[in-house]
């Protein structure tokens, strides 16, 4: 697979799908994060959550 003339074309889709993986990490992270913060609130102490 050498192809010269061509090379712009999967830097740019490996720059895509690269943003779209971390995209897609980040919501996954904000997701759990979310999920933790509203299992630590629920079972504890929920006046905590008021100075978030």
């Amino acid at each position: 697979m050498h192809t010269k003339g061509g090379s712009a074309v999967p830097h740019i889709l490996a720059t895509i799908l690269t943003q779209v993986a971390v995209a897609l990490l980040e919501a996954a992270l904000i997701r759990l994060s979310v999920q933790l913060w509203k299992a630590l609130m629920g079972s504890g102490r929920p006046a905590a959550a008021a100075h978030a």
